[in-house]
């Protein structure tokens, strides 16, 4: 047949997707695998038609989801903040889906049970949400109401109020401001600017934590959105004398993995290098191999 060749793959119950990989490539060596299985004596039982359109089912229903894990395992761009816009498109993309079978349509159903009593609450984690809000890609509307979207924002104030200056360090800057506008009026040998100034100043005194940080807020969330592909931790670098508040809160979301998957490959690293021939090394080298070796083992996109 001129075909490439490839082996089969077992399903392993502690690896993610691994079911999945199993029927994909079962689907993949079906023409010959089934060529084989017709010249040989005593074979084991083929599929049959039916059998065959199930595992197309499972492999069609089951593809997004092997898309979003491979997503969220990542470890080399932010993946918090894309829990919630992707729960919501996994929904979505097996909603689309139109199964012949049904074993597929159950299948199709228990998915989209499951997802909703397990992921459906990450729009209502405070985490989650303060992260998806930080994203400059997302904001808002990657939330499927418009209450928890506000909700989000209202998670997002409530801390950022606490990053404010106190009610006594934006009075002495107001004093000192005020200060200095008078000596160069003085210097100016003019009060036309007086009244003025004095709204102005009175102003940044009356100003209280709360209103600061909806002002900062507000400011952000009116900017464009950030396309997609583009990364969120280089658009709150470029903006960190703008919003220096705001800024320090998406640093702290978003560096927050979605899954455990970045840690686990750590500890099967340092498995594979402190063993029974080299347990000699001191801890302060396992350390500097392992993050020499993070960056060495993968492409770093950001």
């Amino acid at each position: 047949m001129n075909l490439e060749i490839i082996k089969l793959k077992q399903d392993v119950q502690t690896r993610w997707n691994s079911t999945f990989y199993m029927f994909e490539r079962l689907l993949k060596v079906k023409a010959p695998l089934s060529a084989t299985l017709s010249l040989i004596d005593s074979p084991p039982p083929n599929l049959n038609s039916t059998e065959w359109q199930i595992l197309e089912d499972c492999v069609a229903l089951l593809q997004p989801v092997e898309k979003i894990s491979t997503v969220l395992s990542g470890e080399s761009y932010p993946t918090q903040s894309i829990i919630i816009p992707l729960v919501r498109g996994l929904q979505s993309a097996i909603i689309k889906k139109r199964p012949s079978t049904e074993p597929g349509n159950h299948l199709q159903r228990s998915l989209l049970e499951i997802i909703d009593k397990r992921l459906g609450v990450y729009e209502s984690n405070r985490t989650a949400a303060k992260a998806t809000i930080l994203d400059p890609r997302f904001k808002k509307n990657a939330f499927g109401t418009i209450s928890t979207a506000e909700n989000a924002v209202k998670y997002v104030l409530e801390e950022l109020v606490q990053y404010q200056p106190v009610q006594g360090q934006t009075s002495e800057r107001a004093i000192a401001s005020t200060s200095e506008v008078s000596i160069s009026n003085k210097a100016d040998d003019s009060d036309i600017w007086e009244d003025f100034d004095r709204k102005i100043s009175e102003t940044v005194m009356h100003q209280t934590p709360i209103s600061s940080a909806s002002i900062v807020l507000r400011q952000y969330l009116d900017l464009p959105y950030l396309d997609r592909k583009q990364n969120p931790i280089h658009f709150w670098k470029q903006r960190e004398n703008v919003y220096p508040t705001l800024c320090r809160m998406a640093y702290k979301y978003l560096c927050i993995p979605a899954t455990s998957v970045p840690s686990e490959r750590l500890f099967s690293k340092a498995g594979l290098l402190t063993n029974q021939r080299r347990n000699r090394l001191m801890p302060k080298k396992v350390d500097q191999i392992l993050f020499l070796n993070s960056f060495c083992s993968e492409k770093r996109t950001y």
